[in-house]
């Protein structure tokens, strides 16, 4: 689950492969592009963490 202004805004979920690191996230409504961004910078941020060379950020329509 993932957190957009303080409540549940949808689920996401982790593919961890060979110097990949898919995230894929699944909001439950339309979210902002505001709350893309900060989402994307989340993921590119753990990418960073888990010492992998790329990540595949995706979202997908509910």
């Amino acid at each position: 689950m993932f957190p957009v202004d303080g409540r549940i805004a949808g689920l996401w979920r982790l593919d961890q492969g060979k110097n990949r690191l898919p995230v894929v996230f699944v909001p439950f409504a339309k979210i902002t592009t505001p709350d893309r961004t900060a989402l994307t910078a989340e993921a590119e941020a753990l990418a960073r963490f888990t010492d992998h060379d790329r990540e595949e950020i995706s979202f997908q329509c509910v």
